[in-house]
């Protein structure tokens, strides 16, 4: 993780790479409860008047604002994990990739050099009974 992404942002502590992320949620939670908080004490207000209702909307908001801070730093904070979780898997699985890859390539170079190594044993058994080789060598065939 680079020193810049660990950085915080602003009084609630939020990390910088979900600082997007938390400020969206932030939005959505309190126009969603503001809007609810609106529409509950205008259709329960009973004959208050609007400074009344304003009033009462304006006391909840305070709550609903707290609330949604709360909410949206641990949703924020839980993504960042989920996202760090997500960089060490691929880490590890980028680890095992290149491992298996190397495996191949042992396993192949070892496949090679058997067939060079069979194919010279052929070649130094004709001549030994001064028999003709004509056999190409492995890289010929399209096989090494």
């Amino acid at each position: 993780m680079k020193k810049q992404d660990r950085d915080r942002e602003s009084i609630w502590s939020v990390a910088r790479e979900v600082k997007t992320l938390y400020f969206l949620a932030f939005v959505i939670l309190v126009v969603l409860g503001v809007g609810l908080l609106t529409w509950r004490e205008v259709t329960q207000s009973d004959g208050a008047g609007p400074l009344e209702i304003l009033l009462a909307i304006w006391e909840d908001s305070a709550k609903i604002v707290t609330g949604s801070v709360g909410i949206s730093v641990v949703v924020a904070e839980i993504v960042r994990y989920v996202m760090v979780l997500a960089r060490h898997l691929e880490e590890r699985l980028e680890k095992v990739r290149e491992q298996r890859r190397e495996e191949g390539r042992t396993e192949g170079r070892a496949e090679a050099n058997s067939r060079w190594e069979a194919w010279n044993a052929r070649r130094e058994a004709a001549a030994a009974q001064g028999i003709p080789f004509d056999e190409p060598p492995p890289s010929d065939n399209g096989r090494a």
